[in-house]
């Protein structure tokens, strides 16, 4: 069984600022990424800002200096690792990354692939995910996305992070994430910390362990 706090949560947000496209890493950016930690664990959450290669390396710096542990994401699969793949080089990041995917030819998207890895030898575009810190030990991946797909339709509600996390009564910040770049950097960090703790909220519940009291998150 998996020590509670050793259960993190990963969460992105990009660019989709006019002439971008969010849902394309070659026509964006990362830019925040959130790692979440159970409050008992002494670890503290971290929010990432600033430029690209800041953001990656602060991950990178982040996720090593954590004990291996189990890394939840909400359609990570198919989304945050691969997108994160794919900024490594253009972003300029300095750390050697630990990101590490396998392709996984028999899961399917919800949605389209994100562009680029979607191919005959893994039509999904999916990834099994492993973050390497060395030595033989890695952080593992749990995507908490299918695992409450059925909850979504039993629910009668959309099969999405925030409709699921607020049917369980876990508080969420709603801001509208086609104009994110619209908003303060103070509420974008709400924003992604809040994504980032449903999830975890989420991975505990799914993993029958003693999940963290629920924390709001002010938008500021």
């Amino acid at each position: 069984m998996w020590d509670p706090l050793h259960i993190y949560a990963l969460d992105i947000e990009t660019d989709n600022s006019p002439g971008r496209n969010g849902l394309d890493p070659a026509n964006s950016s990362i830019t925040e990424v959130c790692v979440v930690t159970h409050p008992a664990s002494g670890f503290g959450d971290q929010v990432l800002q600033g430029s690209e290669a800041q953001i990656l390396d602060g991950l990178q710096d982040f996720l090593a200096g954590l004990p291996a542990g189990l890394l939840a994401t909400w359609n990570g699969t198919f989304f945050d690792f691969p997108f994160i793949n794919d900024r490594i080089v253009p972003s300029g990041m300095l750390l050697p990354c630990g990101m590490r995917l396998q392709p996984a030819p028999a899961l399917r998207p919800k949605y389209d692939a994100l562009p680029g890895h979607a191919t005959p030898e893994n039509p999904g575009g999916g990834y099994q995910a492993t973050w390497d810190l060395g030595l033989g030990v890695a952080h593992a991946h749990l995507d908490v996305a299918q695992a409450y797909r059925r909850y979504a339709d039993e629910q009668g509600i959309k099969w999405g992070l925030k409709p699921v996390c607020e049917a369980l009564g876990v508080p969420m910040v709603d801001l509208d994430r086609t104009r994110l770049q619209d908003y303060s950097p103070a509420e974008r960090r709400a924003y992604n910390l809040s994504d980032g703790i449903g999830t975890h909220e989420l991975a505990l519940r799914l993993l029958g362990l003693d999940y963290a009291p629920y924390r709001e998150v002010d938008t500021l």
